[in-house]
């Protein structure tokens, strides 16, 4: 069974880098603004 409760991103991940088409240079928390937001993560396989 897996765990799909909804919890708080550490203050660890909110600071890391982000790059990508379409992002706003800076940390990941910048991405997000202050609204509460729902993110989600995929993984590539390929």
């Amino acid at each position: 069974m897996s765990d799909t409760s909804i919890r708080p991103l550490s203050p660890e991940l909110l600071e890391a880098p982000t790059e990508g088409r379409n992002l706003a240079p800076g940390a990941l928390a910048a991405q997000l603004g202050g609204e509460p937001t729902l993110l989600v993560f995929l993984r590539h396989f390929g």
